[in-house]
Parts: structure tokens; C-alpha cells; sequence
């Protein structure tokens, strides 16, 4: 059964369910970067990205597992680690099996001591000590700079490390990316910011790079929120439907003259396109998925859209009203044909919802945020303040005979 909260119990409800916390976070605030100009002919368009650092991280787009060698060699020159706790291992990044960056972990005063040039000399390397705190059962060095091999050659990185165990045996430990590449590009008469995450552990060119970023260059310093997600990163597509238009996506990395730099490339296509007719309040981005073919994003969607014809099975819905944002991300199959429109109602208001299901003596309760349309989707507040959840309340002839909290997970 699934019954509307009265209006009395819904205020309180949605204020609750749009209460925003502070939320773990990237802050991207690239400076001026690299601008390419519109082109109206058919020549793919290339846009040269810079390197760049996320201003602040405390949570990952994706985390990566380190792996230890076996192989333990001893350090030749060490600080004087008196009588401190220490662990002495190697770790490596990416596929490069053969590759590990030796090191010192001195537990007792949380510092990390890495042999970059690898030597076997921690005394020499002042640029690659770090300090660390506690996260949970971990040490955290955050801003670890690290070069490795990848199958474009060698690139730097900025990660966070988590090291965890107390011999060489037990070595665990996860990273984190704090980098980005990005650039300038014109579409549309519009700048916009665009660039790439890559992916360390990728094994061929094809898949290094993971994210496609893409936004409002006005939008660039916005926060970029990691857990549960961001309306301005989407798994990197082959094909892609962005600003009006349709192009081939392609990348490579090059270093000439000691000056690592990525070109994206945008080659201009000419798919069949149809006609989405949108309805619905408060949509701030549309992200359809095509399996194979072209992802479409569509930025604060108007009443009608053309997008590359085909059927669609994805999507990405972001609803933004003031500060407060939800997003839906699941499964959503629509077919768009070349000659006849089709309607799609999705969006706010959004409506407060119990579904109340019964389970042997007990009665369960679920809340759900749900849309607009024939077939509502459920959407999720993309900052969730975990101290303040939605509430529940049961009334009988206009009396409350219970209320509560809803418990998230």
C-alpha cells in the first residue's frame, strides 16, 4: 500500500528530506585555461587540457587498491627512526606489475617516507616525506605527488593514500585521485569547461580516461560533490550528444619537450536526430545513456530537445531548486525516433511518499522521494544530512499515535 502523507505531515517532511549538511567534497577552482574558439567546419575540434588539482578532497570519485611487492630490500641510509614502530614495504600503482615505489612508514610519529629516485637512500628525498593522520584504523598522507607508467607513457598523479597493518605481511592501503585535466571550449556561442579524470589502473589507451567532465565555464569553481555524485561527471563516452550537437570523443596524451598536455578531440556527426518533449519543474540536467551509442546531456531541459535518435535505457536526472538538489540515476528506457516526438514527464514537484508493507507482526515503513509522471521515478537528495532524517507520523481521527525517524540504509 502506498498512502500520501497528509499536508500537515508533509511540510515538515520535506523540510527535513531538503535540509542540506556539509557534505564530502571536491572543490575544483582551475585558473584560465587553454581556450579554443568555435569552428564551424566539419574538422574535429581539439582542446588542449591542462593538469590540475582539486582544491580540497576528503572523499574519492574512485578508489583504487595498492598492490605490495613481496620483495623487501634494505634501505641503505634512513633517518634515525630511534625507537619508533616501523613498517617497511613497497607499493605499487596502476597495471605496471614491475614498478613499486619503496618506502618507510614510521607509525609512531604518522609519517611517510618514500625513495622516488630509488636509490635506497629515504635521506635524500625531502620533497617525498609526508605527514599523516588518523582515519579510523588507516593513516591518511594526504597529497602524495607519484609518477608511474601508464600505457600513454609516464604521467604524475596527486592521490591520498590510506595505509593500514602493522608488519610488511599485513601492508593493506587504498589511493585516491586529487587530479583532473581540463580546458576551455566554446559551443553553441557559450564557454564551457571540459575535461577528463583518468583512470591509473587502466590497461589499454582506450579506457584511460574514466570521467567525461563537462559544465558551464561560470560553474567551473562549483562544488563537485563525490558520495553520492555530481551532475558534472559521466563515465567517459565514445560518442556524446553535448550543447546541441553530436560528436565522436576521443583523447590522447602527449609530452613534448617535457610538457605533459591532453588534446581531447571532438569530431562533428551527423547522427538522426529526435524530438524529446520534456515536462516537469526544477530539471537541471538530463543524462541519457544509449548502450553502445551516444550519451546525451541535456542542460536545464526546455519543453522540446533534439537528441540523436535511438533507444536509450539510462539515465542521469538532476532537479536543483534554490541549493537544495536530488537526482535519480537508474534505469529509464526510452526510444527516441527521427520522425515522430516523443513526451517524457519526469521531474519535480516531488512528493513525500510511505510505503507501508506488512511483515508478520510488524508493520514496515519505507520512505521514498518521488516525481512527477505516470511511471514516477525515486529520487534521492544528493546531501543528506544524516543527523536530521525524514519523519514519520501515524494519525487516528486527527490524533498522533506514533511518529519516529526513518534509519538510512
Amino acid at each position: 500500500m502506498k498512502t500520501p502523507l497528509s499536508s500537515s505531515s508533509q511540510r515538515p517532511l520535506l523540510a527535513a528530506c531538503l535540509t542540506l549538511a556539509a557534505c564530502t567534497c571536491l572543490a575544483a577552482a582551475p585558473g584560465e585555461a587553454a581556450s579554443t574558439a568555435p569552428q564551424r567546419s566539419e574538422r574535429p575540434l581539439q582542446v588542449p587540457l591542462e593538469w590540475q588539482e582539486w582544491a580540497e578532497s576528503s572523499g574519492p570519485l574512485e578508489t583504487y587498491t595498492l598492490r605490495f611487492s613481496p620483495e623487501i630490500k634494505p634501505f641503505l641510509k634512513e633517518p634515525d627512526f630511534g625507537r619508533h614502530r616501523i613498517v617497511r614495504g613497497a607499493f605499487g600503482c596502476g597495471v605496471v606489475t614491475n614498478e613499486f615505489i619503496p618506502f618507510a612508514w614510521d607509525q609512531t610519529a604518522n609519517r611517510l617516507y618514500l625513495d622516488l629516485n630509488g636509490n635506497r637512500d629515504l635521506t635524500d628525498d625531502a620533497e617525498a616525506t609526508y605527514a599523516g593522520e588518523y582515519d579510523g584504523q588507516l593513516q591518511l598522507f594526504p597529497r602524495v605527488m607519484l609518477n608511474f607508467n601508464t600505457p600513454s607513457g609516464r604521467h604524475r598523479y596527486l592521490v591520498d593514500l590510506r595505509l593500514g597493518g602493522f608488519t610488511t605481511a599485513q601492508l593493506s592501503g587504498t589511493y585516491v585521485l586529487r587530479c583532473f585535466w581540463h580546458g576551455r571550449v566554446e559551443l553553441g556561442g557559450r564557454p564551457y569547461q571540459i575535461g577528463l579524470v583518468e583512470n591509473p589502473d587502466a590497461k589499454t589507451l582506450a579506457d584511460q580516461a574514466r570521467y567525461l567532465l563537462f559544465r558551464a565555464w561560470d560553474a567551473r569553481t562549483e562544488l563537485i560533490r563525490l558520495n553520492p555524485g555530481t551532475p558534472h561527471t559521466i563515465h567517459w563516452p565514445k560518442m556524446v550528444h553535448l550543447a546541441g550537437q553530436s560528436f565522436g570523443l576521443s583523447n590522447y596524451f602527449t609530452n613534448q619537450g617535457g610538457s605533459p598536455c591532453y588534446l581531447l578531440e571532438l569530431t562533428p556527426a551527423r547522427p538522426q536526430l529526435g524530438e524529446l518533449r520534456l515536462s516537469g519543474q526544477n530539471l537541471y540536467r538530463l543524462i541519457l545513456q544509449q548502450p553502445g551509442g551516444y550519451t546525451a546531456i541535456l542542460d536545464t531541459p526546455g519543453s522540446a530537445k533534439k537528441i540523436p535518435a535511438g533507444t536509450y535505457q539510462t539515465a542521469e536526472v538532476w532537479l536543483r531548486h534554490g541549493v537544495a538538489e536530488a537526482f535519480y540515476d537508474g534505469p529509464l528506457p526510452l526510444t527516441v525516433g527521427a520522425d515522430t516526438p516523443i513526451s517524457l514527464a519526469i521531474g519535480g514537484p516531488l512528493t513525500n511518499l510511505v510505503v507501508a508493507e506488512r511483515s508478520g507482526d510488524n508493520l514496515l515503513l519505507r520512505y521514498q522521494l518521488v516525481g512527477t509522471g505516470r511511471h514516477p521515478l525515486i529520487y534521492r537528495m544528493s546531501t543528506e544530512d544524516r543527523t536530521n532524517p525524514p519523519g514519520w507520523a501515524i494519525l487516528s481521527g486527527g490524533k498522533q499515535i506514533a511518529s519516529g525517524k526513518f534509519a538510512y540504509g
